[in-house]
């Protein structure tokens, strides 16, 4: 089909034996245009559609979490690479250039321009028409500024080196930008006057060491996707961005055991007392992004309050499917809010929140209000056998992290009562005992020992 062959052709982007992450690709395919949206359906749900039907199709090779066992990405065999890159070549689709590749055809054809790994520089010099540019593993002097281009929809510059004297400050007049990566490339900071970019759907500065955004990034109301810097402050109008589907920020610092491997050197960490945004404001905030599906951030919270707050702002949050709140410096211990009806929302899949303690665990975690959950880490201060009986009717849970603050003196028992059917991973810190037959799919159990 047509609209699958252009998601095809566009695989060529990628080097050889590249994680294509999930998101990232189905953002990168609405910012070319590539995703047709009929009868009022959601635009994203129609990229996933896609990227479905070309794994189905056996194109892609898929990856899965090896946690939750849920689709986080694809690879592209290399032998199907070649032939995506020959074709896509003779066409003008995309020109693909690695290492020592020259370029050989005109001029002035081509609207699509990736440079991969480049040892030499390329040798293609008219950007004037180009629409997407993007530029992985390699050094600033073998590439074309951003000053060169003039109707440039796409901007991704990964793993690039050397950008103290690269003009990236350009990108803020390249009107007609869609996305921006600079993921795992080191910039020190973006141009005050980046809101200009009213077209703007993604924005992805993770693992880049800027430490603050502009104000202006406030102006970006169609903004889909912020992934920012573990270091960058959160800004007090986080809560104005109400057309975010995805949103990676940190509050607190992060803990050296959850930081990503990728590093682009030794920057200055920062605490929440550094952001402009109070804890309760974010807090409060977070409630406001009633769009997002993704929401990956590290809070340290101050009191009781604030975690019934918190818990509240994530109840509105109506499409949220992932919520990953990493263990900050400490966490806070909350009652369980006993409001009648109480819930997050049932589109949940991944569910972590390391930041609260909670006195029992809330009854709303079964399969009744969250049928569709896959991970579960929670901190609960006792765990009782109830609990564990509450837990067992979540129907497609392969992950369970629970955490118990006070030790018991007796085993909880797993019964075999037909639960926890496709649990592959248990990490629990109470003594267990087993009946036979229960979690038939477990795989490996973790849990804490004593040794006199």
């Amino acid at each position: 089909p047509s609209h699958l062959r252009t998601c095809f052709l566009y695989l060529c982007v990628f080097p050889e034996e590249y994680f294509i992450e999930k998101n990232d690709l189905i953002f990168r395919w609405i910012a070319e245009g590539f995703i047709h949206v009929e009868n009022g359906k959601d635009i994203f749900n129609v990229g996933c559609s896609y990227l479905d039907e070309l794994i189905n199709r056996n194109v892609l090779i898929p990856v899965e979490d090896k946690d939750s066992g849920l689709l986080k990405g694809c690879h592209v065999h290399d032998m199907l690479l070649r032939v995506i890159r020959q074709i896509s070549n003779e066409e003008d689709f995309i020109v693909a250039l690695d290492r020592k590749q020259r370029f050989t055809g005109g001029q002035g054809n081509v609207r699509r321009l990736s440079l991969q790994m480049l040892e030499t520089e390329t040798n293609y010099k008219d950007m004037g028409r180009v629409r997407s540019f993007y530029a992985i593993i390699c050094f600033t002097k073998l590439i074309p500024p951003v000053s060169g281009f003039n109707v440039l929809r796409v901007l991704v510059l990964e793993f690039v080196i050397g950008m103290d004297n690269y003009p990236i400050e350009h990108i803020a007049k390249l009107l007609h930008l869609r996305y921006i990566g600079l993921s795992h490339t080191p910039v020190s900071k973006l141009p005050k006057q980046i809101g200009c970019l009213k077209f703007l759907q993604t924005l992805l500065l993770d693992d880049t060491g800027i430490k603050e955004l502009p104000a202006s990034v406030r102006l970006l109301k169609q903004l889909m996707c912020l992934r920012v810097d573990e270091n960058t402050r959160v800004p007090d109008w986080i809560g104005e961005m109400t057309s975010l589907l995805e949103l990676e920020i940190y509050h607190d610092v992060v803990p050296d055991f959850v930081i990503e491997a990728f590093r682009v050197g030794e920057v200055e960490r920062h605490r929440g007392v550094d952001n402009k945004c109070s804890t309760r404001r974010f807090v409060k905030e977070l409630g406001n992004l009633t769009n997002l599906r993704v929401l990956k951030t590290a809070i340290t919270l101050q009191d009781k309050g604030q975690g019934r707050d918190f818990l509240q702002s994530l109840r509105k949050l109506n499409n949220i499917q992932d919520i990953s709140v990493i263990l900050p410096s400490e966490f806070i211990e909350v009652d369980v809010i006993p409001e009648p009806g109480f819930a997050l929302s049932s589109s949940l899949r991944i569910l972590e929140l390391l930041n609260l303690e909670f006195s029992k665990l809330p009854e709303w975690m079964n399969g009744e209000y969250l049928p569709n959950l896959c991970q579960l880490k929670v901190v609960v201060t006792n765990v009782e056998e109830k609990d564990l009986r509450n837990l067992a009717t979540l129907p497609k849970l392969q992950d369970l992290a629970l955490v118990a603050i006070r030790n018991h003196r007796l085993k909880l028992t797993i019964c075999g009562c037909g639960g926890f059917q496709n649990l592959r991973l248990l990490r629990l810190t109470a003594p267990l005992q087993f009946v036979q037959g229960s979690m038939p799919k477990l795989e490996k159990l973790t849990f804490p020992m004593t040794v006199f």
